[in-house]
């Protein structure tokens, strides 16, 4: 193993004879064996989570249930970080952790956005196929408000996320149209063709009536323009990782040791701790290596390709909660 990851070797060379001790013929691949295992055993935990959703909230009415969840509770969400703008509050929850800047109930605006994009999503799959006009009008506000929330977070990543799944869901609600045979399955086409106006007014009111003001996430996205790589922190933190991968090449340096890794990699100075790679890939990449990154692409895949085709098969067999997921 010490031909395929030659930096294991290296770095456990060095830790013992920093504690003057002699380097055994046998150690562990990973940097920290310990914060491997928790890596591993969270990594589980989550699989399990996700093959149990999997399982039990496939059929329609409970993946209603998960989608009218995510969407109810992401514009929740939005109107808590809305009041707390409004009163100046520095403590989610108006109690808990003390932070100049925080997200509704996240620290990290990233996380916060992600979250309101998926809440956005299933807000508007489940808003096209519902029929009764009270729950149109509530899964459209849950929606909406979830939308701008994530806009507000001004997480470029995430509105861009948002914008990508927009088009995904409304790719799958072509499709769904083209296969409607009967003017009673014609859900999806009567509704944008009722309340596609109204439903773009009260947006854009919503919009410029928020808190903040359209102008802010304007300049922010359009920081994207003017980036400048060589000097971006993330792109700086890419290429060292990618250095740091071409050492750690099969089995990675181990799961959750990124941030013990990395130092012996970057080129610049900062004035923070680099704990993560501001990547999930590449993060994969350097903590699992090609074994870790191909199960992960592999298993992402396969996910997509089993549902994409299914969809494409037979779109009317799913529900619009399924859709609205799906993008998200």
């Amino acid at each position: 193993l010490r031909v395929l990851v030659p930096a294991s070797h290296e770095i456990a060379v060095e830790n013992f004879t920093k504690a003057g001790l002699a380097a055994p013929a046998w150690h562990p691949i990973a940097v920290g064996p310990r914060d491997a295992a928790e890596a591993w055993a969270t990594a589980a935990a989550h699989g399990m989570v996700f093959l149990l959703a999997a399982r039990t909230l496939s059929g329609r009415r409970t993946a209603r249930l998960l989608a009218g969840m995510l969407a109810l509770s992401g514009s929740a969400m939005s109107l808590l970080a809305i009041s707390q703008h409004a009163l100046g509050a520095k403590r989610i929850f108006f109690v808990g952790l003390e932070r100049d800047q925080f997200y509704g109930t996240f620290v990290n605006g990233n996380h916060a956005a992600t979250f309101l994009g998926a809440g956005a999503l299933c807000g508007l799959g489940l808003l096209l196929r519902e029929r009764d006009t009270g729950r149109k009008l509530a899964w459209g506000v849950a929606g909406v408000v979830s939308a701008i929330g994530a806009m507000y977070s001004l997480s470029r990543g995430g509105v861009i996320a948002l914008a990508a799944g927009l088009v995904v869901f409304l790719a799958g609600a072509a499709v769904l149209q083209s296969a409607a045979r009967r003017r009673s399955a014609d859900e999806i086409g009567r509704f944008f063709r009722r309340n596609a106006v109204p439903l773009m007014l009260t947006g854009l009111a919503v919009f410029y009536l928020s808190w903040l003001g359209p102008k802010r996430i304007g300049r922010e996205l359009a920081t994207l323009a003017a980036m400048d790589l060589p000097k971006d922190y993330r792109a700086r933190v890419w290429a060292d990782s990618a250095i740091a991968i071409s050492d750690w090449p099969v089995t990675g340096s181990g799961p959750g040791t990124f941030a013990h890794v990395y130092p012996r990699y970057r080129s610049f100075p900062a004035d923070v701790t680099t704990e993560m790679a501001e990547s999930d890939w590449v993060q994969t990449g350097v903590e699992n290596g090609v074994l870790g990154f191909a199960l992960v692409g592999g298993f992402v895949t396969l996910l997509f390709a089993r549902f994409g085709g299914a969809f494409v098969r037979d779109p009317l067999r799913f529900s619009g909660a399924h859709l609205g997921l799906a993008a998200a």
